[in-house]
């Protein structure tokens, strides 16, 4: 499921990239690997990705302009809002390193019921990312 409007978007125009980053547990492989370097590099395309939104900078032409913002995404949790108590478990970003059948997969994939976000191994990190919001408009309706 190649979904990211399923991670954050619906939260209230206040929070911050800095507050997003934030509420997400990294997992990283093993210190001083070679996966571990590739997950640092794709959490800092994360990070810097979600400045570009807070800033009002992501945008992708196809064939018209597609702005991103944190209002037209949904969190990883398939809610639309942060829980007044938080979540639990902590909602948590891991990696796509292994392609499947063959292929390499680009684009970011989330699971809802576990509050996971998997970030692909790349480097058209925006790009990318963009053309799953995009391409995924109607995740949760019936």
């Amino acid at each position: 499921m190649s979904l990211w409007n399923m991670f954050i978007g619906g939260l209230p125009a206040l929070l911050t990239a800095h507050q997003i980053t934030d509420l997400f547990k990294v997992s990283f492989s093993e210190q001083g690997s070679s996966r571990r370097l590739e997950e640092e590099r794709a959490v800092g395309q994360w990070r810097d990705w979600l400045i570009d939104i807070e800033g009002g900078d992501v945008v992708l032409t196809i064939e018209e302009e597609v702005r991103v913002t944190f209002v037209d995404l949904m969190f990883a949790t398939g809610t639309n809002r942060i829980p007044p108590l938080g979540f639990d478990p902590v909602p948590t970003l891991a990696f796509l390193h292994d392609p499947v059948n063959g292929v390499k997969r680009v684009f970011p994939e989330a699971n809802t019921c576990g509050l996971i976000l998997r970030l692909p191994i790349y480097d058209s990190f925006s790009s990318h990312t963009i053309l799953g919001i995009v391409q995924s408009p109607h995740f949760g309706l019936a």
